[in-house]
Formats: C-alpha cells, structure tokens, sequence
C-alpha cells in the first residue's frame, strides 16, 4: 500500500512535471506567434505605405499623361488649321 502511494505520488510529480514543461512551450509558442504576427503587420504596413505611394506615382503620371495628349491634340488642331490656310495661299 505504501508502495503503491509512492508510485502514485511519483506519477503525479512527472505528471506535473510534464505539465509545467508543456505549459511552457505553450507560452514559449505563444510569444513567438505573437513576435511573428507583429512582424507580419510591420511588414503589411509597409508595402501598403509602398503601395500607396507607387499608386500616387501611378496617378501623378496618369495625369501628365491626360495632359500631354490634349496638348498632342490641341497641335494636331493647330497643323490641320495650317495646312489648311497654307493650301489656302
């Protein structure tokens, strides 16, 4: 009887030994996961301020774009109005 409340209390010692331990890892994962996801949303905010600015860049060039065809047609309207008055002569 006393052996066997020996082989009790070691099985319960490891047991809480073997709790402690895993316990542990979880709280060990737990940090990594939460380093990792505070990496990761580093990272996202990054490429979303990279992102934003190549998108204003983007647009910037859009717009000289616009700007440079109205002027391509303005001149085209202007060549056409020469070429007219110059038959004209």
């Amino acid at each position: 009887m006393i052996k066997k409340s020996i082989d009790l209390k070691q099985k319960i010692f490891i047991k809480g030994k073997i709790f402690k331990k895993t316990n542990k890892l979880i709280l060990f994962e737990d940090i990594l996961f939460s380093r990792t996801i505070e990496d990761l949303q580093q990272n996202l905010s990054e490429f979303n301020e990279k992102l934003n600015k190549r998108q204003n860049m983007i647009d910037q060039l859009n717009n000289e774009i616009t700007k440079l065809k109205q002027k391509i047609e303005k001149s085209d309207i202007r060549l056409q109005q020469f070429q007219v008055r110059r038959k004209e002569f």
